[in-house]
């Protein structure tokens, strides 16, 4: 798991953020919105569905 602390005052610019974490290998699992941490889990392998 990996926890990250970071304020942002647009919305935008917090979903671009979460994209390039995803893009990395990681898939968010959990918002905190009132301390600002967002918890993210590596992914182990990439799964397409369809």
């Amino acid at each position: 798991m990996m926890r990250k602390f970071k304020l942002f005052l647009s919305l935008r610019a917090e979903e671009k953020w979460i994209n390039l974490v995803q893009e990395t290998g990681y898939r968010l699992v959990k918002v905190n919105p009132f301390l600002h941490i967002y918890t993210f889990e590596k992914l182990t392998k990439i799964s397409i569905t369809s």
